[in-house]
């Protein structure tokens, strides 16, 4: 990620394959290729998904403040039921708190310190074969593996590449993005912005390693594309506003990727070969001049909330600054995705740009969901202010975001029909 950024939305970047012409398969598919294209069209079945009225559970801070989760990056259930939180996102307990399936505190793991099992800055938690627990922390770039009984067992950190970027831009910091289902975890070292020629949209560039479930040796699956939310001046960078989101999960199968350039995710499989591309028909809405008032407005007041604000002065030059930036004629097809229990992708229309943070302008969000072969199975809306996490067969799990910013942990039932 960019260096002085909270989260990335990893992405990777890869070489368009050459079509021949296509070949008809079943409904809404076709061959081209090799490679599997599924054209969707609304399904039948767009409404009759739906999350609860209200959450089945909510964790908040009615309890002790040690059993309550400060600053969550991350929720998910276990095969028992319970409810696992990463917390320590940039603040927190830096530790990861497991409750029951009714929001009661069972136990807490790991916590701030740099010895074994302990975090400067965990920024999520993961199920890990089975009900084991991996956890990122963010200021070693280290994993560490947990049991089911939040008992540390080992950990590793992830290599790192020492990138020097270009005179006028910044570096990327390394991340650990995820586990893969059979113990291996998706990471990438470090990278630099990919200057264009003239002055433009850039995209940030990383090699994505798969690592081994130790750590202690890795496979390069290429050279990738981060994101796209910077903008090349010609000497200097700057910020990019509504500027793509690239987005990728991993699943049984393989990695899942979209550049955000198009509704569409192409399905890569173990070998980095391209095995099916999924679309869905869908216009990328522009940006307006409302938006851009909005994210000005958004920015000077998030600058002026900052402890460290200087002033009168400084809310002034950062005004100018805004009115000197570039933005995106459109915004990006989606910003989020998510894989649930039973391989369905689960993909958001473009709510933000970051996967964490609430919108000045808050509203219900709209989540396709596809099937493991790529046919548009549902249309889920979820509350304005709730940032979805995480999905079971029967329950969504993620993090509603009150007026002043405090998250709350939150599980819907999620029904089907």
């Amino acid at each position: 990620m960019p260096r002085k950024l909270s989260l990335v939305v990893v992405a990777l970047l890869l070489g368009a394959c050459g079509e021949s012409p296509p070949s008809e398969t079943p409904a809404g598919t076709r061959d081209s290729a090799g490679v599997r294209i599924v054209e969707n069209t609304p399904p039948a079945a767009a409404i009759a998904w739906r999350l609860s009225a209200e959450p089945l559970v909510e964790i908040s801070g009615d309890g002790p403040p040690e059993e309550t989760a400060l600053d969550p990056g991350s929720v998910y259930g276990d095969s028992r039921g319970r409810i696992v939180v990463g917390d320590g996102l940039t603040s927190g307990w830096h530790a990861i708190l497991v409750y029951d399936s009714t929001g009661s505190f069972l136990f807490k793991a790991g916590g701030e310190g740099r010895g074994p099992g302990e975090f400067r800055q965990l920024w999520w938690a993961a199920p890990y074969r089975g009900d084991s627990i991996a956890a990122y922390d963010q200021g070693e770039d280290a994993v560490y593996i947990f049991d089911s009984e939040g008992r540390y067992t080992r950990g590793f950190r992830a290599p790192q590449w020492r990138v020097v970027p270009a005179s006028g831009s910044f570096g990327m910091s390394p991340f650990v993005v995820q586990p893969y289902p059979d113990g291996r975890f998706l990471a990438f070292p470090g990278g630099a912005l990919d200057l264009p020629d003239e002055p433009g949209p850039a995209w940030y560039r990383t090699a994505f390693l798969r690592l081994a479930p130790t750590g202690e040796s890795w496979d390069t699956l290429g050279e990738f594309s981060v994101w796209s939310q910077q903008y090349w001046t010609g000497t200097s960078q700057e910020q990019f506003p509504f500027g793509l989101l690239a987005v990728t999960r991993v699943g049984d199968d393989g990695l899942m990727y979209g550049s955000g350039e198009s509704f569409e995710l192409r399905y890569y499989d173990d070998d980095g070969a391209v095995r099916t591309i999924v679309r869905r028909a869908y216009e990328r809405p522009r940006v307006t001049d409302a938006d851009v008032r909005r994210y000005k407005d958004w920015y000077l007041d998030f600058v002026s909330g900052s402890p460290f604000h200087g002033g009168a002065a400084e809310t002034e030059r950062v005004r100018r600054w805004l009115e000197g930036l570039e933005f995106a004629e459109r915004k990006p097809a989606y910003s989020n995705l998510l894989v649930d229990s039973d391989g369905n992708a689960w993909v958001e229309e473009y709510r933000w740009g970051n996967t964490l943070g609430v919108p000045p302008d808050p509203r219900p969000a709209v989540w396709s969901v596809f099937a493991p072969s790529g046919e548009w199975l549902a249309q889920v809306e979820v509350p304005a202010r709730f940032l979805l996490q995480a999905v079971t067969s029967t329950q969504a799990y993620g993090f509603y975001v009150d007026a002043v910013g405090v998250k709350h942990v939150r599980v819907y039932e999620l029904i089907k029909g």
